[in-house]
């Protein structure tokens, strides 16, 4: 039994599970590195790749925690939180996405113009603060 963590141990009852124990970020990987090569040869289909990666990436990880799991006590979970964890994935595709990507991200970039230079930087980002502070306000900002 491999240990990944001084108090986690993983038991493997199948060689499916130890395939997917091994190649589950490899596969994570290859199908965010697909998206991205979608995304560059089909940049009008951006909303419905995102989707599709996202559902990819849920997936997998659902699929690994259910044949995988880092903890077995997670997996015991009663059908009530399973519910609300769906919910709650459901709402945040569903409402959150399209609300921060059709309303906000637009908002933001309006404001944003005026203090935008021919050159793409922007003219009124106080450059010649410290770093720290620049961050800083990059973090709020964003």
């Amino acid at each position: 039994m491999p240990t990944i963590h001084p108090t986690i141990t993983t038991q493997y009852t199948s060689p499916v599970q130890r395939l997917l124990h091994g190649f589950c970020w490899p596969i994570a990987l290859a199908v965010a590195a697909a998206a991205a090569w979608a995304l560059h040869h089909s940049p009008d289909q951006a909303v419905v790749l995102q989707m599709a990666t996202m559902l990819a990436a849920v997936g997998l990880a659902v699929l690994a925690e259910r044949l995988v799991p880092l903890r077995c006590e997670w997996q015991e979970g009663s059908r009530a939180e399973r519910r609300t964890d769906l919910t709650s994935l459901l709402v945040l595709m569903a409402v959150a996405d399209p609300i921060v990507k059709r309303g906000l991200l637009p908002l933001v970039a309006t404001i944003t113009v005026p203090f935008a230079t021919a050159d793409g930087g922007l003219a009124r980002f106080p450059t010649q603060w410290p770093l720290v502070l620049q961050l800083a306000l990059a973090a709020v900002i964003a």
